[in-house]
């Protein structure tokens, strides 16, 4: 082979090997540029999970406040109405006791004074 085209042919080698080294450079730093995005993928995913925890906690939170309200409202007006209806019962019996005191006053006052 003519020096010439073996020089040639050598540089074509050395430019060939040169070639092969970047493009193992460059499938390594893609692969490690894939190996990190699937990790930050991942940790996103776990944050997504976690915070779709979180808001179905809160919704859960915030119904079962809900719930509570209005079953403490409900027993509030079921004593308001106890007591609405007590009272009633009370003022019933005060003016019993009244009407019983001025009837008995009517009858000692009627009683003729010597049966003592």
């Amino acid at each position: 082979m003519a020096p010439d085209k073996f020089a040639e042919v050598a540089s074509l080698r050395d430019d060939c090997t040169g070639f092969t080294e970047k493009m193992d450079e460059f499938r390594k730093l893609v692969e490690t540029a894939v190996t990190s995005v699937e990790h930050q993928v991942q940790l996103i995913e776990r944050e997504n999970l976690k915070a779709i925890g979180i808001r179905n906690q809160a919704e859960g939170v915030i119904e079962i406040r809900k719930r509570k309200e209005e079953e403490l409202r409900a027993v509030i007006h079921e004593r308001q109405v106890e007591l609405e209806r007590l009272t009633a019962e009370y003022e019933s019996m005060v003016k019993l006791g009244q009407e019983q005191r001025v009837l008995i006053e009517r009858l000692s006052n009627s009683e003729p004074q010597g049966s003592h």
